[in-house]
Protein backbone atom coordinates (compact mmCIF):
# COMPACT_ATOMS: atom_id res chain seq x y z
CA UNK A 1 0.00 0.00 0.00
CA UNK A 2 1.17 3.74 -1.33
CA UNK A 3 0.08 6.39 0.69
CA UNK A 4 -0.78 8.84 -2.38
CA UNK A 5 -2.32 12.12 -1.27
CA UNK A 6 -2.60 15.23 -4.32
CA UNK A 7 -0.90 18.11 -4.29
CA UNK A 8 0.94 17.26 -1.28
CA UNK A 9 4.88 17.20 -1.92
CA UNK A 10 8.00 16.28 0.59
CA UNK A 11 8.30 19.80 1.42
CA UNK A 12 5.13 20.42 2.43
CA UNK A 13 4.47 16.72 4.16
CA UNK A 14 7.65 17.72 6.08
CA UNK A 15 5.83 20.85 7.75
CA UNK A 16 2.80 19.46 8.45
CA UNK A 17 4.41 16.57 10.24
CA UNK A 18 7.24 18.99 12.38
CA UNK A 19 3.83 21.23 13.43
CA UNK A 20 2.14 17.97 14.31
CA UNK A 21 5.04 16.90 16.28
CA UNK A 22 4.93 20.12 17.82
CA UNK A 23 1.49 19.52 19.13
CA UNK A 24 1.42 16.26 20.19
CA UNK A 25 4.39 17.56 22.59
CA UNK A 26 2.53 20.10 23.95
CA UNK A 27 -0.48 18.00 24.42
CA UNK A 28 1.79 16.64 27.02
CA UNK A 29 2.52 20.05 28.80
CA UNK A 30 5.82 19.95 27.31
CA UNK A 31 8.02 22.05 25.66
CA UNK A 32 8.91 21.51 21.81
CA UNK A 33 12.45 21.54 20.19
CA UNK A 34 12.86 20.60 17.08
CA UNK A 35 16.77 19.94 16.40
CA UNK A 36 18.73 19.48 13.34
CA UNK A 37 18.59 15.56 14.06
CA UNK A 38 14.80 15.15 15.15
CA UNK A 39 14.70 17.43 11.80
CA UNK A 40 16.34 15.17 9.94
CA UNK A 41 14.07 12.01 10.92
CA UNK A 42 10.90 14.34 9.89
CA UNK A 43 12.38 14.55 7.17
CA UNK A 44 13.21 10.75 6.35
CA UNK A 45 9.50 10.15 7.71
CA UNK A 46 8.36 12.23 5.09
CA UNK A 47 10.35 11.01 2.41
CA UNK A 48 9.26 7.11 3.22
CA UNK A 49 5.46 8.16 3.20
CA UNK A 50 6.11 9.87 0.04
CA UNK A 51 8.51 7.39 -1.87
CA UNK A 52 6.03 4.60 -0.95
CA UNK A 53 9.55 1.62 -1.20
CA UNK A 54 8.67 0.08 1.49
CA UNK A 55 5.13 -0.30 3.07
CA UNK A 56 6.75 -0.26 6.74
CA UNK A 57 8.48 2.70 9.10
CA UNK A 58 10.53 1.15 12.01
CA UNK A 59 11.25 3.74 14.68
CA UNK A 60 13.62 1.94 17.18
CA UNK A 61 15.86 2.77 19.82
CA UNK A 62 16.33 4.84 23.28
CA UNK A 63 13.79 5.06 25.86
CA UNK A 64 12.29 8.59 25.72
CA UNK A 65 14.06 9.46 22.73
CA UNK A 66 10.75 10.52 20.82
CA UNK A 67 9.79 7.58 18.74
CA UNK A 68 5.87 7.32 19.68
CA UNK A 69 5.50 11.29 19.71
CA UNK A 70 6.89 11.23 15.75
CA UNK A 71 4.47 8.02 15.26
CA UNK A 72 1.14 10.10 16.31
CA UNK A 73 2.43 12.93 14.33
CA UNK A 74 2.91 10.64 10.94
CA UNK A 75 -0.64 9.30 12.06
CA UNK A 76 -2.55 12.70 12.90
CA UNK A 77 -1.12 13.86 9.61
CA UNK A 78 -1.66 11.36 7.80
CA UNK A 79 -5.45 10.80 9.00
CA UNK A 80 -5.91 14.65 8.22
CA UNK A 81 -5.21 14.30 4.57
CA UNK A 82 -7.40 11.45 4.36
CA UNK A 83 -10.29 13.88 5.24
CA UNK A 84 -9.80 16.42 3.27
CA UNK A 85 -10.70 17.49 -0.07
CA UNK A 86 -6.78 16.74 -1.15
CA UNK A 87 -7.96 12.73 -1.63
CA UNK A 88 -10.51 10.64 -2.51
CA UNK A 89 -9.94 8.14 -0.32
CA UNK A 90 -11.14 7.97 3.38
CA UNK A 91 -8.21 6.10 5.53
CA UNK A 92 -7.57 6.42 8.98
CA UNK A 93 -4.35 4.81 11.06
CA UNK A 94 -5.22 2.34 13.87
CA UNK A 95 -2.71 2.66 16.44
CA UNK A 96 -2.42 -0.45 19.40
CA UNK A 97 0.48 -1.28 21.62
CA UNK A 98 1.90 -4.96 21.07
CA UNK A 99 0.85 -5.63 24.86
CA UNK A 100 -2.99 -5.36 24.22
CA UNK A 101 -2.46 -7.05 20.94
CA UNK A 102 -1.22 -9.86 23.06
CA UNK A 103 -3.67 -10.00 25.95
CA UNK A 104 -6.47 -9.80 23.35
CA UNK A 105 -5.25 -13.52 22.47
CA UNK A 106 -4.98 -14.39 26.12
CA UNK A 107 -7.82 -12.02 27.55
CA UNK A 108 -10.93 -14.94 27.37
CA UNK A 109 -12.95 -12.16 25.80
CA UNK A 110 -15.18 -13.23 23.20
CA UNK A 111 -14.33 -11.10 20.93
CA UNK A 112 -10.88 -10.60 21.23
CA UNK A 113 -9.46 -12.65 18.61
CA UNK A 114 -11.51 -11.09 16.15
CA UNK A 115 -10.39 -7.76 17.42
CA UNK A 116 -6.78 -9.21 16.55
CA UNK A 117 -7.73 -10.03 13.78
CA UNK A 118 -9.44 -6.67 12.64
CA UNK A 119 -6.19 -5.00 13.60
CA UNK A 120 -3.67 -7.74 11.86
CA UNK A 121 -5.87 -6.99 8.06
CA UNK A 122 -6.42 -3.21 8.77
CA UNK A 123 -5.17 -1.28 5.82
CA UNK A 124 -3.02 0.88 8.09
CA UNK A 125 -1.65 0.16 11.69
CA UNK A 126 0.54 1.35 14.21
CA UNK A 127 1.94 -0.55 16.55
CA UNK A 128 3.59 1.00 19.81
CA UNK A 129 5.96 -0.57 21.76
CA UNK A 130 6.98 -3.54 19.80
CA UNK A 131 8.86 -5.89 21.91
CA UNK A 132 7.46 -5.31 25.45
CA UNK A 133 4.97 -8.27 25.36
CA UNK A 134 5.39 -11.51 25.34
CA UNK A 135 6.71 -13.61 22.83
CA UNK A 136 4.78 -16.66 23.31
CA UNK A 137 1.35 -16.96 24.72
CA UNK A 138 -1.22 -19.43 25.22
CA UNK A 139 -4.49 -19.78 23.61
CA UNK A 140 -6.90 -22.60 24.74
CA UNK A 141 -3.66 -24.28 25.52
CA UNK A 142 -1.80 -23.73 22.01
CA UNK A 143 1.21 -21.91 22.08
CA UNK A 144 0.93 -18.89 19.82
CA UNK A 145 2.96 -15.85 18.62
CA UNK A 146 0.85 -12.95 18.38
CA UNK A 147 2.96 -10.50 16.70
CA UNK A 148 5.17 -12.73 14.51
CA UNK A 149 1.71 -13.82 13.45
CA UNK A 150 1.10 -10.45 12.59
CA UNK A 151 3.59 -9.22 11.07
CA UNK A 152 3.68 -12.38 8.84
CA UNK A 153 0.12 -11.52 7.78
CA UNK A 154 1.37 -7.71 6.99
CA UNK A 155 4.73 -8.78 4.87
CA UNK A 156 3.20 -10.99 3.00
CA UNK A 157 0.37 -8.24 1.83
CA UNK A 158 3.13 -5.39 2.34
CA UNK A 159 0.80 -3.56 4.55
CA UNK A 160 1.25 0.10 5.82
CA UNK A 161 2.19 -0.35 8.82
CA UNK A 162 4.49 1.81 11.37
CA UNK A 163 6.34 -0.08 14.46
CA UNK A 164 8.17 1.63 17.70
CA UNK A 165 10.06 0.05 19.55
CA UNK A 166 13.15 -0.18 22.35
CA UNK A 167 15.13 -2.73 20.91
CA UNK A 168 18.06 -2.49 18.51
CA UNK A 169 18.07 -4.03 15.27
CA UNK A 170 20.54 -6.99 16.39
CA UNK A 171 17.27 -7.95 19.20
CA UNK A 172 14.66 -8.62 17.01
CA UNK A 173 16.38 -11.89 15.88
CA UNK A 174 16.21 -13.08 19.45
CA UNK A 175 12.61 -11.90 20.00
CA UNK A 176 11.07 -12.68 17.13
CA UNK A 177 13.56 -15.39 15.60
CA UNK A 178 15.35 -15.52 12.34
CA UNK A 179 12.65 -15.48 10.03
CA UNK A 180 10.90 -12.61 10.62
CA UNK A 181 14.05 -10.35 11.67
CA UNK A 182 14.68 -11.03 7.64
CA UNK A 183 11.16 -9.42 6.64
CA UNK A 184 12.06 -6.67 8.85
CA UNK A 185 14.97 -5.27 6.43
CA UNK A 186 12.61 -6.41 3.75
CA UNK A 187 9.43 -4.41 5.26
CA UNK A 188 10.36 -1.47 6.90
CA UNK A 189 12.51 1.80 6.34
CA UNK A 190 14.49 2.34 9.68
CA UNK A 191 15.13 5.46 11.70
CA UNK A 192 17.09 4.84 14.73
CA UNK A 193 16.38 7.17 17.68
CA UNK A 194 19.48 8.26 20.82
CA UNK A 195 19.85 10.42 23.35
CA UNK A 196 18.13 10.85 26.97
CA UNK A 197 14.76 9.93 28.16
CA UNK A 198 12.75 13.48 27.58
CA UNK A 199 10.43 12.22 30.09
CA UNK A 200 12.98 13.43 32.51
CA UNK A 201 13.83 16.66 31.53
Amino acid sequence: MTFRVKKVDVVTLTELLMKAYSFQVRKRNGECEITPDLGKKISASANWLISGQKPGLLLFGSVGSGKTTLARAIAQVVNYLYYTVWSMDRKEIFEVSATKLTKLLTSGEKDGEETFDRFKTTEMLFVDDLGLEPAMVKNYGNEILPIVELLYYRHDRMLFTICTSNLDLNDFEGKYGKRIASRFYEMFNRIGFTGDDYRKK
